[in-house]
């Protein structure tokens, strides 16, 4: 009844934003499909989330990426974010023991600030490390040899598989994550909802480390060429200087050209 409540105030609130403001922007097309039928469209646009800051140094065409040889399954994300509590404790007592039966060697690496009690309690097994808040992500992404994305509830686009797909790591990601990411199943992400679809999948790459690059750079070349952070930037930028009467199927069609 709280949440019933709260959901139903909140969106009376947010229609009334859209109306106040010139421009509303959101991050996936598919998040367009939860405006009701007296959303103001014609001032709704899509600019996704830009991965690769850098357009003068693109990621594809460069060499295959480099895996370590230690089977380190790695998770990446704010701790104090409830789906993703809920993912690594589901991941991690739930999938987890299945990975660990085959692959005694193998370490969960759980990186994000602000681990509660509950994240915390996941160290009891040995396996399992949590590190709370980092400096930098990157000396950590280049510890693993994959990254999960286990969410059971995702909208918009996760930003941290975008991260590791760009750093090169292939990522194992449930159906509602890889929605929102547009890339490949199969070649470019791998996708599964079972705890043992999960564990299988994580099991392929620990055990298959050329496999596993392979994957891993065709997420980099995907990211590279889908999600460079310059060309969100100039929309945007096109919103603030005042183009903001562009219909929201035109600005659609553009985000996703």
């Amino acid at each position: 009844l709280v949440y019933r409540t709260e959901a139903n105030r909140l969106g009376r609130r947010e229609l009334q934003w859209m109306n106040d403001f010139d421009a509303s922007v959101v991050c996936a097309e598919r998040e367009t499909l939860l405006l009701g039928p007296d959303a103001p469209r014609d001032r709704v646009h899509v600019i996704e989330t830009g991965a690769v800051a850098d357009a003068d140094t693109p990621l594809s065409g460069k060499e295959p990426v480099a895996l370590p040889d230690e089977p380190v399954v790695g998770f990446l994300g704010a701790m104090d974010y409830e789906p993703n509590v809920e993912a690594v404790c589901w991941f991690s007592r739930s999938i987890w023991p299945r990975v660990r039966r085959v692959r005694q060697d193998a370490e969960f690496l759980i990186v994000g600030r602000s681990p509660g009690i509950a994240v915390k309690r996941l160290t009891a097994d040995p396996s399992i490390h949590v590190t709370g808040t980092v400096p930098a992500v990157d000396p950590y992404l280049e510890q693993m040899r994959v990254m999960v994305a286990p969410l059971r509830l995702a909208r918009g686009l996760q930003t941290k598989v975008l991260t590791a797909m760009a750093a090169g790591l292939p990522c194992v990601v449930t159906s509602c994550v890889a929605e929102g990411i547009g890339a490949e199943a199969g070649s470019e992400i791998l996708v599964a909802n079972s705890e043992q679809g999960i564990a299988d999948l994580v099991l392929s790459l620990v055990e298959d480390k050329a496999g596993g690059i392979a994957i891993g750079t065709a997420a980099r070349d995907f990211v590279a060429r889908k999600y460079q952070a310059a060309a969100r930037l100039e929309r945007l930028e096109s919103r603030l200087q005042g183009g903001v009467g562009t219909p929201a199927c035109a600005e659609m069609e553009g985000a996703l050209s």
